[in-house]
């Protein structure tokens, strides 16, 4: 009885494990540099930011992931991107490294509200260090969310949130 038991166990831990661990490509993008960021919105939505040193990029799809359109618009060149949030597909925030490279300086946050065709600067760190490295908002409540940076002005001084 004892064996049967463990054996159910067992079988039913296999079969969760299997099921859990088959992942499944839908498609790719290139152009994103080194540490993309990605945020997913409904079923079907995804929007993916980065670039490569100090071009910024942001991809978004609206099949799943089977193909993506750049929709980077006028975010100015000079610095990659490194959070995204994608509150629904024409909703979308962006935070920059503040230097090309990531290496920090008066970051700068982005906010779209048509899907890309145009962005707006929402804020920035000001000081010479420092970098956005999230942006979360509430699925319950879309109109809170929080974003950090690391100390715009060095090591020692206060998070930027």
């Amino acid at each position: 009885m004892k064996f049967i038991r463990l054996f159910s166990v067992v079988l039913s831990f296999v079969l969760s494990a299997s099921s859990l661990s088959q992942w499944i490509s839908a498609g790719s993008v290139s152009g994103v540099g080194t540490f993309p960021s990605i945020s997913v919105y409904g079923q079907d939505g995804i929007v993916i930011a980065g670039g490569p040193s100090g071009v910024p990029k942001v991809f978004k799809s609206t099949n799943g992931g089977s193909s993506f359109t750049d929709i980077t618009g006028d975010i100015p060149a000079g610095k990659e991107l490194f959070c995204v949030w994608a509150v629904d597909a024409n909703t979308i925030y962006v935070g920059d490294g503040g230097a090309a490279g990531g290496a920090g300086g008066d970051a700068k946050v982005y906010k779209t509200t048509n899907g890309g065709t145009a962005w707006v600067q929402l804020m920035n760190t000001g000081g010479t260090a420092g970098f956005f490295n999230s942006i979360v908002f509430s699925k319950s409540t879309p109109s809170f969310g929080v974003i950090q940076s690391d100390p715009p002005l060095n090591v020692g001084t206060p998070y930027f949130v």
